[in-house]
């Protein structure tokens, strides 16, 4: 196609990590840029044409461009247009990564609870699993994934396909080894994967003994309606003999278990199994389908965000545990939405994890700060202190004297909204109203808070700019849906 006319050559890189591959190079070279250039037998003369194909370290790449000999620069543009970021600002950093695992996994488990008397909402669980590996020292991104991602097999309508499509054929395949067959009764269940566990892959069986810790622990201390203690004192002694099973998988987290969970009175280790074999029928031919044990170990790359990572997991875990307090109905959506908002600060490369905690803490409301203040450092309350008064004063003006990270939580709150409303089609009358009145209140917002950051100030023009598909199917401008909707015109 049509080099950008700004652009003297475009090369394309296969990014492996460190072994880039140039896939392809293409340069204008003079022509004019009234024409196409679209010869693939053409030489570009200011780049070295061995460059294609090659195998390069990033150091090579960056030598062949620096060295980049003859052609006639192209007429450029009075005002270049947008361009992608760098690579190394596109690349998925660590907390993005997981940021994006957290969404995916509150919004497939939005609509279910935990089973304890306050019906505390289901992503708890993973959200505690994956902070319980963190809090172990577990730096391993895709074993954090896991752990966050482990239910959603086995409790939901995702699909290895989808799953595989979002997070890699590693993630998917862990969650896999930790799905258990629906097919069997409860008893069996517990008994194949028992027995099985010993061959998972090594990052499921840290995920599975995290996922045992805070079963138990949930268990012992809230305890489930309807559960005797006959019923509670074999959960726990199933979970004694599985963990016991993996005994030398990782000392750290198999200490904490035995520190934190009190095994039932006169609990011997193999009983739990002798029982249930005597009661159900052979399992032995569900194990041949286990994955082999994996004789890998974790990565050792490490995880150099595994501060903030930690951060996140237990903020958003807070949120999780504050919202049926509140006795607010639809928690498992809120805490979907609030997990997106804080994905587009991070999206739009904003990394100070005092600015995302807050950003996830903001939708518990005023009520909560008490105990935020109590649980969180002065940063994050005092961010949210400051939107949240700014808030209860009909002051427009006002909002743009706000703190930095203030601003940034407004935008990125009007960004997620307009966003989700726009992807997420219009179907009725009432929702074409609603996302114009939110067009209206995020231009303005916009307007107030310009120049605070540039790439979430893009993404909302990038909205302004756009389409919207309307309940009628129509796609419309945005714009134009407003103006009929609105009086003030959006400029």
């Amino acid at each position: 196609g049509r080099l950008l006319p700004h652009v003297d050559f475009f090369v394309q890189i296969a990014n492996d990590g460190h072994c880039p591959q140039v896939s392809s190079v293409c340069g204008a070279c003079g022509v004019d840029e009234d024409d196409v250039v679209d010869d693939e037998d053409m030489e570009c003369s200011i780049i070295d044409p061995d460059m294609d194909g090659m195998d390069l370290g990033w150091t090579d790449v960056q030598r062949g461009l620096a060295l980049a000999r003859g052609g006639v620069a192209c007429t450029p543009l009075a005002v270049p247009p947008h361009i992608l970021p760098t690579s190394e600002a596109s690349e998925l950093q660590p907390l993005l990564l997981l940021l994006q695992t957290m969404v995916f996994a509150a919004e497939k488990h939005q609509d279910h609870t935990r089973k304890d008397a306050q019906r505390t909402p289901y992503i708890n669980h993973p959200l505690a699993v994956a902070r319980i590996l963190a809090e172990a020292g577990i730096r391993d991104i895709s074993t954090l994934q896991a752990a966050m991602l482990h239910d959603t097999l086995e409790d939901t309508k995702t699909s290895s396909l989808e799953l595989q499509s979002a997070f890699g054929e590693e993630v998917t395949s862990l969650v896999q080894s930790l799905t258990d067959d629906d097919l069997l009764k409860p008893t069996a269940r517990k008994l194949v994967q028992l027995r099985g566990v010993s061959s998972l892959p090594f990052k499921a069986k840290l995920v599975r003994i995290a996922d045992k810790l805070h079963n138990v622990c949930d268990i012992q201390q809230r305890g489930i309606p309807g559960w005797t203690q006959e019923r509670v004192d074999g959960y726990v002694a199933w979970a004694c003999d599985l963990v016991a099973s993996l005994k030398g998988t990782h000392r750290v987290l198999e200490e904490r278990f035995h520190q934190d969970v009190s095994p039932p009175l006169g609990y011997r280790l193999g009983d739990w199994e002798r029982s249930a074999a005597s009661e159900t029928e052979d399992v032995d031919h569900h194990l041949s389908s286990m994955p082999a044990t994996s004789s890998g170990d974790l990565s050792t790359e490490g995880l150099a965000e595994h501060k903030g990572v930690l951060s996140m997991l237990k903020a958003a875990e807070f949120l999780a545990s504050q919202l049926p307090r509140q006795q607010i109905r639809g928690a498992g959506k809120r805490i979907a939405d609030a997990l997106s908002k804080a994905l587009v600060l991070a999206q739009n490369g904003v990394r100070d994890t005092d600015t995302l905690q807050a950003s996830l803490l903001r939708s518990l409301g005023p009520e909560a700060m008490p105990e935020v203040q109590h649980r969180f450092c002065c940063d994050v309350s005092g961010i949210l202190d400051t939107v949240f008064s700014s808030s209860q004063h009909d002051n427009p003006q006002a909002v743009a004297t706000l703190p930095y990270k203030a601003r940034l939580l407004l935008l990125a709150d009007h960004l997620q909204e307009l966003k989700s409303l726009q992807l997420g089609s219009l179907h009725h009358e009432a929702a074409e109203l609603e996302f114009a009145e939110a067009v209206e209140r995020a231009h303005k917002l916009r307007n107030l808070l310009a120049g605070t950051h540039t790439q979430l100030e893009a993404g909302l023009d990038e909205v302004f700019e756009g389409q919207v598909r309307l309940a009628d199917g129509k796609l419309v401008a945005v714009e134009d849906h407003w103006r009929s909707k609105m009086v003030t015109p959006l400029v």
